[in-house]
């Protein structure tokens, strides 16, 4: 199975409705057996491989890729050996992603690609206990309003990268963890793995996987806040805490567990909340995405 020879037998090219650019070459490919079949056709010498570029004579187009290939045998006569082979080219951009490499040449192996950045905002709510000015939200007699929340949209920051294997393993343990080190320009802790996500995808005859990563950004960081108060209080600075018996709900507290005074609170003038560090932290370079996020 062999093919004798290959020409160009047709080129037209055009504006698509949206703008993009659209080519189609069509080659007569002479094989060497009439059982040789379209395999065999559209593999012969000079015929472009799904994702190469579109060039003709002495004009090129970089940003036009390969996108079909469709070989039809000319006559089903059992004495031809001859096929048509359709090789259709657009610039609209293609799921499989960048097939161009920063010198200009066709990257034919998907695995070689490199990662494709996008980004968003996920939106959430979270609990309001203080109105803007940090003052409790509390009906006319004082008394907490429950049930309140406010938005809290997250910015959200999606890799795709294409690899040969799955790791599951180390996609497992990477759930809801946090950036231990500074990477893509933010802050450790300032970074949480919302999901990771894949499908099987295949370029010609190639296999492989496209793999989402989706990140959630907290320019807070990952700390958890809380208010300090309790049922218990100490009646002076280095006491032993003592229950608060006069109160209905946890009282709050100042920095050294004694009871805040009403006179703070009507002024708003609150500690800083109590924090703890909740969520595990892991290196995001291993992952195997680029420490820099470039177009």
């Amino acid at each position: 199975m062999s093919v004798e020879s290959v020409t160009v037998h047709d080129v037209t090219g055009g504006i698509g409705a949206s703008g993009e650019r659209t080519y189609q070459k069509v080659y007569r490919v002479l094989c060497s057996s009439n059982e040789d079949g379209p395999v065999t056709a559209r593999n012969g010498p000079g015929i472009e491989r799904y994702g190469q570029a579109y060039a003709y004579g002495n004009e090129a187009d970089l940003g036009a890729w390969a996108v079909s290939i469709i070989a039809r045998k000319v006559n089903l006569d059992e004495l031809r050996r001859d096929w048509f082979v359709q090789v259709d080219f657009s610039s609209a951009a293609q799921q499989t992603g960048e097939s161009i490499d920063p010198s200009g040449d066709p990257i034919d192996n998907a695995l070689d690609r490199s990662v494709r950045w996008s980004g968003s905002f996920a939106q959430f709510a979270k609990a309001a206990e203080r109105d803007r000015l940090g003052f409790p939200i509390v009906n006319t007699v004082g008394d907490p309003i429950e049930g309140i929340t406010k938005d809290d949209s997250r910015p959200e920051l999606i890799a795709r990268r294409n690899v040969e294997q799955l790791d599951l393993a180390v996609w497992a343990d990477y759930r809801d963890k946090v950036n231990a080190d500074a990477i893509w320009g933010l802050e450790p802790r300032m970074l949480k793995v919302n999901n990771i996500t894949w499908e099987t995808q295949r370029a010609g005859d190639l296999r492989y996987f496209e793999v989402t990563y989706a990140f959630h950004a907290n320019f807070e960081k990952w700390i958890n806040k809380y208010e300090n108060r309790g049922w218990r209080a100490r009646p002076a600075m280095g006491a032993d805490p003592v229950k608060i018996t006069d109160i209905v709900e946890p009282a709050y507290l100042d920095d050294f567990g004694v009871r805040l005074s009403q006179a703070r609170i009507d002024a708003g003038d609150f500690p800083d909340p109590i924090e703890a560090e909740l969520e595990d932290e892991r290196s995001f370079s291993d992952l195997g995405l680029p420490d820099r996020i470039e177009a």
